[in-house]
């Protein structure tokens, strides 16, 4: 319904397409929100082939550190209707764009996108430096990516977690996408 709230938060939504429509596009996305309101936080969108990965066609989404790549058939966050606001999320390497706007309001702020920067609303348009999908850290950010560290942490509290349940704020700062990064360590175990 209208009134109707859903959150996903810690999610991944891998090789997904709308039934029916593999080689083509659908008018509808992996997801589609048509009322109500969604929040997708800490959502892994990966290698999608329906039309556009999200699709906001009425009700609120609200998508805080998502990471959203590789769209075949589209873009990664199109409104229609309704309202958008995405924080802290990466969106690269989609097909048609990070996100677009044929209707409604859409709201990017701390980002990084594919469709270029935009200084007010601090977003970046550099490439995220993630590891490939064939790594064991697939979609992890790389030390030397531009996303680490430059989120907006006003909303994350000092144990909340990222996709791998890892801690989001290090040293009071967030960093871009689903997963925080994570330094490589060792363990030195004496006898």
């Amino acid at each position: 319904g209208a009134n109707q709230s859903t959150s996903l938060e810690r999610v991944v939504v891998r090789n997904s397409g709308v039934p029916g429509t593999i080689g083509r596009t659908s008018s509808h996305g992996d997801i589609y929100l048509n009322a109500g309101t969604l929040a997708l936080t800490n959502v892994l969108l990966v290698a999608n082939t329906g039309s556009n990965s999200v699709i906001v066609a009425n009700g609120t989404l609200d998508a805080v550190n998502c990471t959203v790549v590789g769209t075949k058939n589209g873009c990664g966050v199109q409104t229609k209707g309704g309202a958008a606001t995405v924080l802290n999320s990466i969106l690269w390497d989609n097909v048609n764009g990070g996100a677009v706007s044929t209707g409604g309001t859409l709201s990017l702020a701390y980002c990084d996108s594919q469709d270029g920067a935009d200084a007010e609303s601090r977003v970046i348009s550099s490439d995220p430096k993630l590891y490939p999908a064939d790594r064991s850290r697939a979609y992890h950010l790389r030390q030397s990516s531009p996303c680490v560290g430059i989120g907006d942490s006003s909303m994350w509290s000092a144990d909340g977690l990222d996709l791998a349940r890892n801690l989001r704020l290090r040293n009071g700062k967030v960093d871009l996408g689903c997963y925080a990064f994570d330094v490589p360590g060792f363990i030195l175990m004496l006898k």
